[in-house]
């Protein structure tokens, strides 16, 4: 199963598949998160390493917000209908992570070309028109809810080297909490 499992959540958030969207969360300097949309790249190689290019504008709050305090949350959420469960829960994985800002345009074109090998895709070209920079997320743990064979059991990842599953049943007890996903 252990295996089995790291390859589907590695799809998940890596594969680019429709009805898959991604988001990263920042907390800002009132202590509240704030979350947007965002497109990214994982490199598995790299020890699960989540990239995604952000745009310098003036009061850039996500750059603001990553320097202030260089920590994030990627949340990956499927949003094509599939659910689990008997309360139509959807697949989702969340990402907590140290994060480092590049500004090194050789890097950030490295990542670009990377990323456009990977999926045969470009959402952001290698010319450009404006100041960019990559944020580069170091995974700290993964949890993963819809891919065991209970729904209320969720998966836990800590090392992104040898990744090695932990089930956790977060309802352990309740009623219901032995439904097949």
């Amino acid at each position: 199963m252990n295996d089995d499992a790291v390859k589907e959540i590695q799809e998940f958030i890596g594969g680019y598949q429709s009805g898959i969207v991604s988001f990263l969360s920042t907390v800002n300097e009132y202590k509240r998160s704030t979350i947007r949309q965002v497109s990214t790249f994982v490199d598995f190689k790299e020890n699960w390493q989540v990239g995604t290019i952000g745009r310098h504008r003036d009061g850039d709050l996500k750059l603001k917000h990553l320097i202030d305090n260089p920590k994030a949350t990627m949340h990956w959420v499927e949003t094509n209908g599939n659910t689990i469960g008997p309360r139509w829960a959807v697949r989702n994985v969340w990402m907590h992570a140290n994060v480092e800002i590049v500004k090194d345009e050789d890097v950030i074109n490295e990542f670009l070309k990377k990323r456009l090998q990977a999926r045969d895709q470009d959402h952001t070209s290698l010319e450009k028109s404006y100041e960019r920079y990559l944020i580069l997320l170091h995974p700290v743990r993964i949890r993963a809810e819809g891919f065991a064979e209970f729904y209320r059991e969720v998966l836990l990842i800590n090392d992104f080297i040898n990744p090695t599953i932990r089930k956790s049943n977060y309802r352990k007890g309740v009623m219901g909490s032995e439904e097949k996903a």
